[in-house]
C-alpha cells in the first residue's frame, strides 16, 4: 500500500468554489482501480491551505489514475482555482 499526499493552495476568496468541486467530482476517484479512500483537510492557521491524503493499493494503480481521463477532468476543474501548482508526495512503509 501506497500513501499519497497532495498539497494545495487555493488562491484566497476560491476556497468555497474548491470544495465544492471537490465533492462533485468524488466520485471520479472512488472508481480507480486501486483507489482505498482519502481525506482532504484543511490547515488550521491557512484556510487556503488543502492537503489531500489518499490510500492506494500500489503505485502502479496510483500512476494509472494520475494519467487518467477523469484525473485530467478533475485537475482542469481544480487548476484554476489554486495559487500555484499542486505538490505531490508517495510515502510508503
Amino acid at each position: 500500500m501506497i500513501k499519497v499526499i497532495i498539497d494545495r493552495t487555493v488562491a484566497e476568496g476560491l476556497e468555497q468554489h474548491y470544495d465544492h468541486c471537490l465533492r462533485e467530482t468524488v466520485s471520479l476517484i472512488e472508481s480507480a482501480q486501486g483507489f482505498l479512500g482519502s481525506e482532504t483537510l484543511r490547515d488550521i492557521e491557512n484556510s487556503c491551505h488543502r492537503v489531500t491524503v489518499s490510500l492506494w493499493d500500489n503505485i502502479q494503480c496510483w500512476s494509472q489514475w494520475l494519467h487518467s481521463d477523469n484525473r485530467r477532468e478533475l485537475h482542469s476543474r481544480i487548476y484554476p482555482l489554486l495559487d500555484h501548482e499542486e505538490a505531490i508526495t508517495i510515502l510508503t512503509h
